[in-house]
């Protein structure tokens, strides 16, 4: 307990001295493995994910300030500071989580010295479930599904092969 208690404050520190400056907006890649990381390929996954969003800022034209690998109790982070207009990042990165081969179960945020810019925020419905693609919120508040239908779901995306966006 106390290592993710440590992973989620070192996350939090690197959040609070990037947002430090007003003009940076902090992307944050993750990932979204239901059932534990140990259920996928989640190395090849992240590493994926990561040079997806690189390439995807860089086609846009949007520079990378600064980089910050962590691999914690949590989970793989790479937090990515960009000087750029917040809400085209994120539509990028909605984007890209809805067309990428494994986009869904990538977790793409972005994050200013405001707040959090979300899906809300642009006008966007929220996250589709793994398995019946209603709001994933509310499956999940809800329970509409049992945790071995979701990992299988989940499982069928990381194995699944198709062309990347951007």
């Amino acid at each position: 307990m106390n290592n993710i208690l440590d992973a989620k404050e070192t996350i939090y520190l690197i959040q609070q001295r990037a947002l430090s400056d007003p003009g940076i907006a902090l992307l944050q890649v993750a990932l979204n493995m239901p059932g534990g990381f140990s259920l996928y390929p989640w190395e090849q996954l992240f590493l994926e994910a990561v040079a997806q969003v690189k390439n995807c800022l860089q086609h846009d034209g949007i520079i990378i300030h600064s980089e910050e690998v962590l691999y914690t109790a949590v989970g793989p982070y790479c937090m990515l500071a960009v000087r750029a207009d917040s809400f085209l990042v994120k539509q990028l990165m909605v984007k890209l989580e809805e067309q990428a081969p494994h986009g869904r179960l990538w977790d793409l945020d972005l994050l200013t010295s405001q707040g959090p810019v979300d899906r809300a925020t642009l006008g966007r419905p929220p996250r589709a479930c793994l398995v019946c693609h209603e709001s994933a919120h509310v499956c999940r508040k809800l329970g509409h599904h049992l945790p071995t239908e979701i990992i299988t779901a989940a499982q069928r995306i990381a194995t699944e092969v198709r062309r990347g966006a951007c």
